[in-house]
């Protein structure tokens, strides 16, 4: 299915999950749905309200700014089922040796110039790329929220593109 395509690694996620129990939700006998008595129901009886979340959030973003997540994301995964998609380039990888290159901040506007002819700047920047990177995936572990890793130089859509515009 396309959901294993694209993010084999999210767990199982239903959006619909058919007969949910309510004790004000009579059955076509006019009896009041038991949760634990319904044999045609692949799980052997009705999904109970608290199984389910409230809803699907999807939060995407590059992560390139040094904020700290942790807090709003804990708050939204604990009410909601919250899904992660990062959206990183190549570019913000590593740098390439081109040498000087004037650069702007741009958040504050800051102007500096960077040598990217000096291996030790490269391989900063890299080193700092791949932290940040590790520094995100950890924490999302250990909230649990779920991540989807997109690249500017992939196709989003696999196979043919037929879902692409």
């Amino acid at each position: 299915t396309m959901a294993q395509e694209w993010a084999p690694e999210i767990r199982v996620n239903v959006l619909v999950p058919g007969s949910v129990y309510s004790p004000h939700r009579p059955t076509s006998s006019g009896a009041s749905a038991e949760p634990d008595r319904q044999p045609n129901i692949a799980l052997g009886r009705m999904g109970l309200p608290e199984e389910f979340a409230g809803a699907v959030v999807f939060l995407v973003s590059d992560f390139l700014v040094e904020e700290d997540f942790e807090t709003p994301l804990r708050i939204a995964n604990r009410r909601h089922d919250l899904v992660v998609f990062r959206i990183t380039d190549p570019r913000e990888q590593s740098l390439p040796d081109v040498g000087f290159v004037a650069v702007e901040d741009a958040e504050d506007g800051r102007r500096a110039w960077l040598d990217t002819s000096s291996s030790r700047v490269r391989s900063s920047f890299a080193a700092e790329a791949v932290r940040r990177s590790q520094h995100l995936k950890t924490q999302l572990k250990r909230l649990k929220v779920d991540l989807v890793e997109l690249s500017t130089s992939e196709d989003v859509a696999p196979g043919d593109g037929a879902l692409r515009t």
